[in-house]
């Protein structure tokens, strides 16, 4: 069997463009699994990236675009300074081609043009060199931070695919970019977050995956198993007095503001009826915004709408 990425190189679309039926081809063995009964080829000629092994990650290469797909690129590199041998496909992925998040990559680059990239890794065995175009960023304050710690980013710029949010360690040191992708939403936000969000808003955010070879830093706003609690669950996680609190707004109704709030790091979703905003506030819409805090008062009673009922304190917000 010869798969689809062993016809040539370069992207192959669609495979019966590539051969006919009764035409001879030359191959090369790949892989010969005896217990599964499967010889797999390859009618690539054998890539010698041993030349790309070691070299700094601070190291630019000069590469020509050969190919596009949905996911990342092909391009023809030269060897390294001092090294010898000819130029090897390598592939940059879609998330390596520059900062911020790549929708199409075919817009990024046009075939044959000159990039320049790093070499991100070289499995010599399988034939596998991955570059990037991106400088190298230091993702090391990240690697051991909790996946429970919540942190506070500020959104630098949104796509299809995401948010763009730069956050700083814990630890301190430079702010770097991170990426929170539609699936990695908290449900509400994702349903709507190219409208409701906006550039240079606070966000609070938890890592997910952190790359320090590739220096890419995976980012979400779900809540943590078992830290949201159900509208029908509410009271039993409320506190026994009233109390005020800060909340981050989700959705905005005809009913009023879904509202969810931490009491004892559980996250609570609250309703903020219309009514309490009407008479307090002449003009909400100067005021809310989805996925801005807001202090509330929670009172300790279940809406209308089976949610925690809550209220605008009296004080000055």
């Amino acid at each position: 069997l010869v798969p689809r990425d062993e016809i040539r190189a370069g992207f192959v679309w669609n495979v019966e463009d590539e051969a006919e039926v009764g035409q001879e081809v030359k191959v090369r063995v790949v892989e010969v699994d005896v217990e599964a009964g499967t010889v797999s080829l390859s009618m690539k000629k054998a890539k010698n990236i041993a030349a790309f092994l070691n070299v700094s990650a601070e190291e630019w290469l000069s590469a020509t675009v050969a190919d596009t797909r949905e996911d990342s690129l092909l391009v023809s590199v030269k060897p390294p300074k001092g090294k010898r041998g000819k130029r090897q496909f390598g592939i940059v992925p879609r998330d390596c081609i520059r900062n911020g998040l790549v929708d199409e990559v075919e817009d990024e680059v046009d075939l044959e043009d000159e990039v320049f990239v790093r070499v991100l890794s070289v499995d010599v065995e399988n034939e596998d060199l991955q570059l990037s175009m991106k400088p190298l960023a230091d993702m090391s304050g990240f690697a051991d931070v909790s996946h429970r710690e919540w942190i506070t980013g500020v959104v630098s710029d949104k796509s299809a695919r995401g948010l763009i949010v730069n956050v700083s360690a814990p630890s301190g040191g430079e702010s770097q970019e991170g990426h929170v992708l539609v699936d990695n939403m908290e449900p509400s936000m994702a349903e709507s977050f190219m409208e409701d969000v906006t550039i240079g808003q606070d966000l609070d955010v938890r890592i997910l995956k952190v790359n320090l070879q590739f220096g890419t830093l995976e980012l979400t706003t779900r809540p943590l198993p078992g830290e949201f609690v159900a509208a029908e669950d509410s009271m039993s996680v409320a506190a026994e007095d009233s109390r005020v609190t800060k909340g981050m707004v989700r959705r905005i109704t005809e009913y009023g503001l879904h509202i969810d709030v931490d009491i004892d790091g559980r996250i609570v979703r609250g309703l903020l009826e219309k009514s309490e905003i009407d008479d307090r506030i002449p003009r909400p819409e100067e005021v809310f915004a989805v996925n801005r805090p807001v202090n509330v008062l929670i009172s300790n009673g279940i809406t209308s709408k089976g949610r925690l009922s809550l209220s605008l304190p009296h004080e000055k917000r």
